[in-house]
């Protein structure tokens, strides 16, 4: 009797058990089946937790296993039992943790993109710049060049002034000698 009382508890602990599991699935859907490739193929079905979250479940064509999609190990033979599991806590947990690596993983990645077009630019700023700074050189040479023969033509002209005034000077030293040479001949005239 005392066996027979065991027993029924054990029932009754795991048929309460059992319901609590099942509590936590709403719904599974039919089965789909669906192609990811040319040699992958698998039966889908859609399970609705309790929390009105929906997830999913799949089963090799010839596997004999269902399991969770998102997250791997968490596989029964039965679509029920595979749905408790998915439904369960350690499973919204470990799907938050995936949810929450993939994030980290995209914001690292957004990170690198951002960081990636940031030095794009800066190498593009720093090339403009590099090209107005060779294109201003370049343009002073030009300048430096067209002004070299107006700079010659400057220093000839400025030589040729110098000249007439050099020119100049001695036609006047000259002139000078000259009135000299006549004040001397006068007073040497008039001495006579």
């Amino acid at each position: 009797m005392k066996t027979v009382m065991n027993s029924a508890m054990l029932f009754i602990s795991a048929a309460l058990f059992a319901g609590t599991a099942l509590s936590q699935v709403s719904n599974i859907s039919s089965d789909n089946l669906v192609q990811y490739g040319k040699d992958q193929a698998f039966w889908v079905a859609d399970v609705t937790c309790a929390d009105d979250s929906i997830r999913v479940i799949q089963r090799k064509t010839d596997g004999n296993e269902w399991c969770g999609k998102a997250v791997e190990g968490f596989c029964d033979i039965t679509k029920e039992g595979t749905a408790k599991k998915i439904c369960g806590p350690e499973y919204t947990s470990s799907l938050s943790l995936l949810q929450a690596t993939k994030q980290a993983q995209d914001n690292a990645a957004q990170a690198e993109q951002r960081a990636k077009r940031a030095e794009q630019e800066r190498a593009e700023q720093r090339q403009l710049a590099n090209e107005r700074i060779e294109q201003q050189r370049i343009e002073r040479e030009q300048q430096a060049a067209a002004a070299a023969p107006l700079k010659k033509q400057i220093t000839i002209e400025e030589e040729l002034i110098q000249i007439e005034q050099d020119k100049l000077n001695l036609r006047r030293q000259e002139l000078e000698l000259q009135r000299r040479a006549v004040e001397i001949q006068a007073l040497l005239d008039n001495s006579e």
